[in-house]
């Protein structure tokens, strides 16, 4: 089943956490922005990607609240490197670049997003692209 299939059914669906989205067979970040896993149309699907290709489809309101939803996803830097992410090693100093702050503060709230990192709203055409299957049931 693509990703395109998985939007058509998921009015059926109660937890796409139970699936694994892939495109080219490497796994692809699933977040759903405010439970909104329910879009009217495909308007509110954006794409995170590196240099490597997509590592997240973002279902949200809007470009910058589907970003702020990605970045609160990652793993901030410890401790004992903030000082590498400011300029200078200044915290009162900005960012530097690679580096950004988390909406909703987690840890040091600095995210290494690195240097090839961008976002873009989803075209139709590539939601094909997109494989989803359901994941292997865990034993407890």
């Amino acid at each position: 089943m693509n990703l395109k299939d998985l939007f058509e059914a998921m009015r059926f669906l109660d937890d796409h956490r139970k699936f694994v989205v892939t495109k080219d067979n490497s796994p692809v970040d699933f977040i759903d922005d405010w439970s909104m896993s329910r879009p009217s149309d495909f308007d509110q699907l954006y794409v995170v990607s590196h240099e490597f290709g997509p590592c997240a489809v973002v279902c949200a309101d809007s470009e910058q609240s589907a970003w702020e939803a990605w970045l609160d996803e990652q793993t901030t830097i410890p401790a004992d490197e903030v000082s590498e992410a400011f300029q200078d090693g200044d915290p009162d100093k900005e960012l530097v670049e690679g580096y950004e702050f988390q909406a909703n503060f987690t840890g040091t709230g600095i995210v290494n997003v690195g240097h090839y990192i961008g976002i873009r709203k989803m075209r139709v055409d590539e939601l094909a692209s997109f494989e989803i299957r359901e994941k292997p049931e865990t034993k407890g």
